[in-house]
């Protein structure tokens, strides 16, 4: 009987522990989607002044500096923002070159970044496998057989 019981009381722990963790998620996704909201709406008011003829580049910095605050809250949640140039530049009335319009995504931190790795192939697998074996050597040697 002490063993259903201890069973039991395993069980309700486990839910009351899962529940945090589930609502910190969901959490998490309202505020992706609510800075998200707030991101594409600063975007549309960046592009809406960009190709506004009676813009300034000051006005322009205004809608960069929101974007910026909007960021790096989007940082602060382990996320990044992948921006894309959706136009050319363009020219006010005063002759002077603003940007391009863009369009914002927001990823998971890891996938925005690129990495490149290299090494020589027989060293990683001299450390690996105790001796100089190229990769082509390896996958005659030890795949083959599977």
């Amino acid at each position: 009987m002490k063993v259903g019981y201890t069973f039991i009381y395993m069980i309700v722990l486990l839910c009351l522990i899962s529940v945090p963790l589930a609502s910190a998620d969901t959490n998490t996704d309202d505020s992706t989607q609510e800075l998200n909201s707030e991101l594409q709406k600063a975007i549309e008011n960046y592009n809406s002044v960009v190709v506004n003829k009676d813009s300034s580049v000051a006005d322009v910095n205004k809608c960069i500096d929101q974007i910026d605050l909007i960021v790096s809250k989007i940082n602060e949640l382990g996320m990044d923002v992948d921006f894309k140039q959706t136009s050319e530049v363009h020219v006010n009335n005063k002759e002077v070159t603003l940007p391009a319009c863009i369009s914002a995504e927001i990823k998971p931190y890891m996938l925005s970044q690129s990495y490149h790795f290299s090494c020589n192939n027989s060293t990683v697998l001299a450390q690996v496998w105790g001796t100089n074996i190229t990769v082509a050597e390896f996958l005659e040697k030890y795949i083959q057989g599977h």
